[in-house]
């Protein structure tokens, strides 16, 4: 198979696109993140790449989580895992099943959610990716917390953000202090939720990361 020097270039520019849309994602402009991002995934399409249309998918169902559209955000997760359980992909299959476990929350389904979680975190630990079982263990997590089980949902979120912490993935050591927040919010240890989230604030705020800091904020 030939790949034209153009197309070699198109895909370099969707990459590039879809970068940019993560970090717009994390500094909280999810105007701007959507549409770089659903410009990697019509360059993907045009060029007939069904896998890397799929990752796009992925991006975009994450940024319409974010953005509060949830039925969007189910239609695309669905269709990209589709195409990573057809591509044999356990990470990228986890990391769809981990998002679709968020979305599955967000709309109140949680034994949905509860089965999806599972099948993240079973894939996960086939696949060996850390950030894939990352993603399942802190799905799950939140899982855990709104079937009650507080202190079995902290106890996952604590692995991860020690193993975060320890090998440098800033992000999801955000992740994991923010979920730890809202377990302890909602398990009768609101003073130290709100220390803990005051701290988290000032530090994804400091280090860029606003999407996590407005969370943290909110809460």
């Amino acid at each position: 198979m030939i790949i034209s020097r153009r197309n070699i270039v198109l895909g370099g520019s969707a990459f590039a696109l879809a970068g940019l849309a993560d970090v717009l994602t994390h500094r909280g402009d999810l105007v701007q993140a959507r549409q770089r991002s659903q410009e990697a995934a019509n360059i993907r399409r045009d060029l007939g790449e069904q896998l890397t249309g799929a990752i796009s998918q992925t991006q975009l169902a994450n940024i319409a989580l974010e953005d509060g559209h949830n039925t969007e955000a189910e239609g695309l997760i669905r269709a990209a895992a589709t195409q990573f359980e057809k591509e044999k992909l356990l990470d990228n299959q986890a990391v769809a099943d981990s998002l679709l476990t968020l979305i599955l929350l967000k709309q109140g389904r949680v034994p949905d959610a509860q089965k999806t979680a599972e099948r993240a975190i079973a894939l996960s630990r086939q696949s060996g990716n850390r950030q894939a079982r990352f993603e399942a263990e802190l799905a799950n997590a939140k899982v855990l917390a709104a079937l009650g089980e507080s202190a079995e949902a902290s106890k996952r979120i604590e692995a991860v953000l020690s193993e975060a912490k320890k090998y440098g993935y800033l992000n999801y050591e955000y992740q994991a202090r923010l979920a730890l927040g809202e377990v302890d919010l909602n398990s009768g240890l609101a003073a130290a939720g709100r220390t803990r989230l005051a701290a988290l604030n000032q530090d994804a705020t400091r280090t860029g990361f606003l999407l996590i800091a407005s969370k943290a904020q909110k809460i």
